[in-house]
């Protein structure tokens, strides 16, 4: 599993897509980020692909495990229904 494209949010949620397609939402407040990335908007837009990794880094260098990233995040379209 890896993610190929994320979409960072000003309310600290990230929209990742994943190499099968799906799209899952994570909200960064919840998950017990650094408080650098956590708590700043211009931060947390940072967010980009590693392309090597498959996962999710910021500007600082920090990045988590695309399996953490999964398990901590929901699937967009099964909120979409529930809407």
């Amino acid at each position: 599993m890896r993610i190929t494209s994320v979409y960072p949010i000003r309310t600290f949620k990230l929209i990742m897509e994943l190499d099968e397609k799906e799209y899952r939402i994570l909200n960064e407040e919840d998950l017990g980020l650094l408080a650098e990335i956590r708590d700043t908007v211009s931060f947390i837009i940072t967010a980009k692909v590693d392309p090597v990794a498959g996962t999710v880094g910021w500007a600082n260098g920090v990045d988590i495990d695309t399996i953490v990233l999964y398990y901590n995040s929901l699937d967009l379209e099964e909120l979409l229904k529930k809407s």
